[in-house]
């Protein structure tokens, strides 16, 4: 699949992966850093992917030793802020993949954000780590 990639000076985005799952896995699960270069706050709105039925923005917390995951609608970040996507936090939940992906494949994933133009990012898929 071709991704072709957008920039944008108001936010930045680095160390996107998404994590191997087995074979016929229904949910994989993508990290990133989003870094807000901007005066006001932004919002991620949401993330979409030709790969996937839906993607969504999760929440992993903590509770009596179990860990669970929760949908949030939307995650805001500050002026000049970053805020980080990563493995037992937030993170975004991709689902019902409509292929096997494999360590070394890259996977297109468009961020969506209020009042700013969609970023489409092509990400790695790694071994998990």
């Amino acid at each position: 699949m071709l991704c072709a990639c957008t920039r944008s000076a108001a936010i930045e985005t680095s160390e996107a992966w998404i994590r191997e799952a087995p074979p016929g896995a229904e949910r994989l699960a993508a990290y990133l850093v989003i870094k807000n270069n901007l005066s006001s706050a932004i919002t991620l709105t949401g993330a979409s992917s030709d790969s996937f039925a839906t993607v969504q923005i999760h929440r992993t917390t903590m509770r009596d030793g179990v860990a669970r995951m929760r949908m949030i609608g939307e995650l805001a970040i500050g002026p000049d802020q970053s805020q980080s996507l990563s493995p037992g936090g937030t993170h975004l939940m991709l689902i019902n993949p409509k292929e096997d992906f494999v360590a070394g494949d890259i996977v297109c994933l468009v961020l969506h954000f209020a009042g700013q133009p969609d970023l489409v990012l092509g990400v790695p898929v790694k071994a998990g780590r």
